[in-house]
């Protein structure tokens, strides 16, 4: 049975992982068993359309409430749940896109993300996702690169994180599904 899902993909998500790289770079995974071990859900989905923006930054002391002197605009996206991979992947999730971050100044314009990648709506992907424990069932991205791109009967890697090539090279698709399974055993 198919599921449709609010997936809001969280490019800035802050995840606690020994692969993080410099200040400002994406925590990356090197090989699928690290992508798969830190992800809660896998699934493969179609992107239907982008929804709404909401800011993302929350408070330390009450991860429900968003943060007021922090910005972090995050872009949501509904996706059609073709197959579930790992996890339980529940109806009223939700999967962020970090488009712009502002600190300061209420009056000041966001700075853009320039590593924000869009999904192109009517595309399928195989997403790695962590919850995102802010009061809702929202995933947001898991290790860099949280996201395949399925042309076909291939899937590359898309990833603002600039060696995800060297590591997941382009992969015929049911390649790709075949190893996400051997570590999820």
């Amino acid at each position: 049975m198919k599921l449709l899902f609010s997936i809001l993909v969280s490019g800035l998500l802050l995840l606690s992982c020994s692969h993080s790289g410099s200040e400002g770079s994406p925590a990356v995974g090197y090989d699928m068993k690290q992508l798969v071990t830190a992800s809660d859900a896998i699934i493969v989905g179609t992107v239907l359309r982008s929804t709404q923006t909401r800011n993302l930054a929350r408070l330390v002391s009450d991860p429900t409430q968003e943060a007021k002197d922090i910005l972090i605009l995050g872009q949501d996206y509904d996706v059609r749940v073709d197959a579930v991979l790992k996890g339980p992947v529940m109806s009223s999730s939700l999967v962020t896109v970090s488009l712009a971050k502002w600190h300061g100044i209420p009056q000041q314009t966001p700075a853009a993300d320039r590593d924000y990648i869009p999904f192109s709506i009517g595309q399928s992907y195989v997403l790695f996702l962590r919850a995102l424990n802010d009061g809702t069932s929202a995933f947001g991205q898991s290790l860099e690169p949280f996201r395949f791109k399925i042309d076909g009967a291939n899937a590359t890697a898309e990833s603002r994180w600039g060696r995800a090539a060297d590591y997941f090279p382009s992969r015929a698709k049911e390649t790709l599904l075949a190893q996400i399974r051997d570590v999820t055993r």
